[in-house]
């Protein structure tokens, strides 16, 4: 981009370059057959309990899972390498377990799984006469791909076999946890208590004193504190490696007499001056033209009234064909338009449709060929053309439409521009009844159109445009100011005064991850978040990066590579546990004092504190909420274990510390419980197991290494 970069060579320095170069050329034989003891851990992109993962092997499932997805939706290479990362690590840590149990699922169980998955049920390639599914087609499919030695018959055996190892996965899968849940169940006695237990009500009195009734800025917390409650607690203040960072933002924009060269480019087009031969207006091959001269291709697509650009409206409505329309800017462009057909269409359109796929097409399951499906159509068509009736018999006799059962080959109703362009075009730009055959990346359809409707008038316009975009002048200006700002800042105060001096706005960044992709403001920046969590980037280190548009500068502004947390991190956290601690404390020798003094009577301790005892109702396991004060789980357990007329000691809660005195027990006699009822709610409670649970507690038991943001 910036051109004064690439000048700053010296001579001296190209004699370096020049004689390393040879030495390195000399030393070649030795330094390829090393190469693997130097770059073997540069290649590992990760360990999962002692297993390497390469990261030649990682991203080859990376870009595989890309061109899974690349045709069903849009979706970020960050995802992606989670997704492979996640697998990686649920197929290594549950592939260990079903090593240590001597777990074994056999073929005919795999194939089993297989035959039931929804997508082969519903394909009609695998269907035989009656409709349903035919396993002998799957398996003369299979025969037939493994043995077509062409690049399609090979990806679709590739594809096979990657499908045939995620069905092995999940049965695999499927077998351990059932194996898990079924092993865990309650005894009978288990039941009994639960279901005993569940239905005892209790009459209690307490004595509330909340930690609300010390004020905060009586207990004070120091740092000390809370290093030592983090150090005491660590497993519950494990944090990733993390990096806090500053950065400015260097604009590249056009400047005015960037944008003036622009306009001066398109009035040329417009008027068929200097380098252009010819005006808009007159040029007869307007297509070659438009995509000689804009940035954006010509489009055959019509669009309606709402559709047009707000700067374009009052041309368009003024206009016949062939008009030309003065220069308008649009965002960061300036363009001009001309006016190719007018015509009415159809709003929307219904259509019904025989697909005939072939085995040229990624994904496909059809083995015919890409001649063979087109000579079909043709054929299908004549038929057709003669007696059209018999289009609905042809969409169940020859349709590859996975949906044919269910729609009879009708897509439904569709607007304009919904679907593929020659598909679009036959819909809309042709008549009702009419049957054509269009080639799409689905195959051949042949097309009925059924209905048409809210027709109004539709433009076919052609567009030149032209981005207005900063000159290298421009940019090597920018990037000028960009580098001088970074040679003053080699350090954060200097880096805080420069750009205050220059009155750039200071972003700040703060507990980065090291798989992070976006920085807020900016978006994805990948390569500065790398750089951050590079073993050689140090604190307060600054370094420039050219982003799209823009040089961004960028400053360490703190380093975390401790796993557990930093007091700055948790401080308003643990000091309000701690906080709580010491009132809990405070109020609890309150009342041991009361004790002390030989008072047993809840009313008289509650009288000497000043306070007034509360009547409560508690039904026990149904909840933990005590009446008007909240959930306190602590003095519901108290109370279980009590007897009647008993005083508790000091009871820590949620919201402060309690003296409770049972009054009364309530118990509902055994034989009246409905035991068929009861036990389901019990075992299917106990019984589940949550799958991701799992995973977490098998990543706690082996020692995971990651590496992934060294390479994406």
């Amino acid at each position: 981009m910036a051109a004064l970069e690439k000048i700053r060579k010296k001579s001296g320095l190209l004699l370096v370059v020049i004689g390393g170069a040879m030495l390195c050329f000399i030393l070649s034989d030795v330094i390829n057959s090393s190469s693997s003891i130097f770059n073997s851990g540069k290649n590992v992109i990760g360990k999962i309990d002692g297993n390497q993962i390469t990261y030649s092997e990682f991203d080859s499932k990376v870009k595989k899972l890309h061109q899974n997805y690349s045709s069903s939706r849009s979706i970020s290479n960050s995802e992606l390498v989670n997704m492979v990362w996640e697998n990686e690590l649920k197929n290594s840590l549950f592939g260990s377990q079903y090593e240590k149990l001597g777990l074994i699922v056999g073929h005919s169980e795999i194939w089993k799984s297989i035959i039931k998955n929804p997508q082969l049920i519903s394909n009609p390639s695998f269907k035989g006469e009656g409709g349903d599914f035919d396993e002998n087609k799957l398996k003369e499919y299979l025969s037939k791909i493994k043995s077509d030695n062409s690049s399609n018959g090979k990806y679709l055996w590739n594809n096979w076999l990657a499908f045939e190892k995620e069905i092995k996965e999940s049965v695999y899968l499927k077998t351990y946890t059932d194996m898990l849940s079924f092993g865990l169940y309650k005894t009978a006695l288990d039941q009994d208590y639960t279901k005993f237990s569940r239905l005892k009500d209790v009459n209690a009195s307490i004595l509330y004193l909340p930690y609300s009734s010390i004020p905060n800025k009586d207990v004070e917390i120091s740092d000390d504190e809370i290093k030592k409650y983090i150090s005491e607690n660590s497993d519950m203040y494990k944090r990733d490696i993390s990096r806090d960072i500053q950065y400015v933002k260097f604009d590249v924009v056009p400047s005015p007499e960037d944008e003036k060269k622009i306009l001066d480019s398109i009035t040329d087009v417009l008027e068929g001056r200097a380098r252009v031969d010819i005006s808009f207006k007159d040029v007869k091959d307007v297509k070659s033209f438009v995509n000689t001269y804009s940035a954006v291709p010509y489009s055959d697509k019509y669009i309606f009234n709402d559709e047009i650009d707000s700067e374009l409206k009052d041309f368009v409505s003024t206009s016949g064909v062939g008009a030309v329309s003065q220069i308008y800017k649009k965002g960061d462009s300036y363009n001009i338009s001309r006016i190719m057909d007018i015509r009415d269409l159809p709003d929307s359109v219904q259509a019904s449709h025989i697909v005939l796929s072939h085995k040229e097409l990624r994904n496909s399951v059809n083995v015919r060929t890409k001649s063979e499906a087109k000579s079909l159509a043709d054929s299908l068509l004549k038929v057709l053309e003669r007696d059209s009736s018999k289009f609905n018999s042809f969409v169940k006799g020859f349709s590859d439409d996975p949906n044919k059962e269910s729609n009879n080959g009708d897509i439904g109703w569709f607007r304009y521009g919904m679907t593929n362009l020659e598909f679009n075009d036959f819909c809309f730009l042709n008549k009702k009844n009419e049957i054509g055959v269009v080639k799409t990346p689905m195959g051949f359809h042949i097309i009925r159109i059924d209905q048409q409707k809210d027709f109004k008038k539709a433009f076919k316009i052609a567009n030149v445009s032209m981005d207005i975009f900063p000159s290298e002048i421009t940019e090597n200006d920018i990037y000028s100011k960009a580098m001088d700002f970074k040679n003053k800042s080699n350090n954060i105060d200097e880096f805080l005064s420069t750009s205050e001096s220059q009155k750039l706005k200071v972003e700040v960044v703060e507990g980065l991850s090291k798989m992070e992709y976006n920085l807020p403001g900016i978006g994805k920046q990948r390569e500065v978040i790398r750089w951050a969590f590079n073993g050689d980037t140090k604190f307060e280190q600054v370094k420039l990066f050219n982003s799209e548009n823009s040089y961004i500068i960028a400053v360490i502004s703190g380093i975390n590579d401790k796993e557990v947390a930093r007091v700055e991190d948790v401080r308003s956290e643990v000091s309000s546990i701690l906080r709580k601690n010491k009132k809990s404390k405070i109020l609890e020798d309150k009342l041991i004092d009361q004790i002390k003094k030989g008072s047993n009577d809840l009313k008289g301790i509650s009288s000497s504190l000043g306070e007034s005892e509360i009547d409560v109702n508690i039904n026990l396991f149904d909840s933990n909420i005590v009446t008007d004060i909240g959930n306190e789980p602590k003095v519901v357990g108290a109370v279980i274990g009590m007897e009647q007329g008993q005083l508790s000691n000091p009871v820590i809660g949620y919201s402060g510390v309690f003296l409770v005195r049972v009054n009364n027990k309530n118990f509902l006699d055994k034989e009246k419980l409905d035991d068929a009822k009861q036990v389901p709610l019990v075992s299917n409670g106990f019984k589940f197991m949550n799958f991701y649970k799992l995973l977490e507690t098998l990543k706690d038991q082996v020692v995971v290494e990651d590496n992934r943001h060294s390479f994406y």
